[in-house]
C-alpha cells in the first residue's frame, strides 16, 4: 500500500498586495537558519518532497508585509530573511567589466556576468525571480548563470548607506538621498563590489528596522526562509493561520481571514452591526 505523502507544516500569513490575496509562510524552524545562497535550494527540495510550487518571497511582497501591514508579526521568526531576487553592483566609481566578483575573506567568490551592461557604471542589476538553478557551483566559486536579457537595471545606484526612495520595478533603493519618512527606504551597502541577495528585517526596537534594505550579506550569513504559498499548494499546507481569526485594516477595508465557520460567525457579526 502506498505511503501518504506527508503535509508540510508552515506557519503562514495571508494580505492583499494590489488587490491579490498572498500567502507567505515560513518554510523552516526559527532555529533552522539557511545560508543566503542555499535559500533558494532548501525550496526547490521543499517543492520536490511535498509536490508544491513555492518560491522565494518577492521583494515587493516582502516589502509590503514589512511596511503596509501588521501580518509580519504573525511570521516574525522568519527575519531576517532574503527576497528572492538577485542583487549585484560595483565598487563606487568603478565601470563594470564583463562579471562583478563578490569576494568576502574566507567565502567563496560570488560571480555574476554583465553581458549588454559592462562598462556602465553607477547601476546596480536585478535578477526577479531568482532560482536554486540559477545558482551554480565552478570548483570553489558560486555563479549566478543568468542571461542578461533577465537582468534589471537599477539607475542612479547610491554610493553609499542612506536613506532613499525605492525604484519602482525592483524595490531596490534608488536615487538621491531624502529625508526618512514612511515611503523612503535606507540601504546598507558595501564600499566594495557585491553578489548576493538583498535582506530585510523586522526589528521593532530599530526605527528603520521594517524599512531598511541590506545589500551585502555574505553567503554564509544563515537566515530564515519566506516563501510564497500559491492557491493550489494552500491545501497542502498545515499550520494556516486561516485556522485562527485574523482581522486587519489596509487602505479602507477590512480584512477578515479565518476558518469558513469564523468566516460565516463573523459576516453575522458585522451584518447585525449594519443593521443598528
Amino acid at each position: 500500500m502506498a505511503e501518504p505523502a506527508r503535509k508540510l507544516q508552515m506557519k503562514t500569513t495571508r494580505f492583499e498586495l494590489n488587490g491579490k490575496p498572498i500567502t507567505v509562510g515560513i518554510l523552516r524552524k526559527f532555529n533552522d537558519r539557511i545560508p543566503l545562497l542555499e535559500t533558494s535550494g532548501v525550496v526547490k527540495a521543499a517543492n520536490a518532497e511535498y509536490g508544491t510550487n513555492l518560491k522565494l518571497i518577492s521583494h515587493r511582497a516582502l516589502n509590503h508585509l514589512l511596511t503596509k501591514t501588521s501580518n509580519w508579526r504573525e511570521v516574525r521568526e522568519v527575519f531576517s530573511c532574503s527576497a528572492g531576487e538577485g542583487l549585484a553592483y560595483e565598487k563606487p566609481g568603478t565601470k563594470f567589466g564583463n562579471q562583478i566578483v563578490f569576494a568576502g575573506e574566507g567565502e567563496p567568490r560570488v560571480i555574476i556576468s554583465t553581458g549588454k551592461y559592462k562598462g556602465e557604471k553607477g547601476i546596480a542589476l536585478v535578477v526577479p525571480e531568482l532560482t536554486a538553478d540559477d545558482i551554480q557551483k565552478d570548483g570553489k566559486d558560486i555563479v549566478i548563470a543568468v542571461s542578461d536579457t533577465r537582468l534589471v537595471v537599477v539607475p542612479e545606484f547610491p554610493f553609499e548607506d542612506g536613506w532613499y526612495m525605492p525604484h519602482a520595478e525592483t524595490g531596490i533603493p534608488n536615487g538621491k538621498k531624502v529625508d526618512s519618512s514612511t515611503e523612503a527606504r535606507y540601504l546598507y551597502r558595501r564600499d566594495s563590489s557585491y553578489v548576493g541577495l538583498p535582506v530585510r528585517d523586522d526589528d521593532d526596537y530599530d526605527y528603520n528596522s521594517r524599512q531598511g534594505v541590506d545589500a551585502g550579506y555574505r553567503p554564509s550569513n544563515s537566515l530564515g526562509v519566506a516563501v510564497e504559498v500559491p492557491e493550489g499548494a494552500a491545501a497542502k499546507i498545515e499550520g494556516s493561520p486561516s485556522k485562527q481569526l485574523s482581522i486587519s485594516k489596509e487602505s479602507g477595508r477590512l480584512i477578515v481571514e479565518g476558518t469558513p465557520e469564523q468566516l460565516e460567525a463573523a459576516f453575522k457579526v458585522l451584518n447585525r452591526l449594519k443593521e443598528q
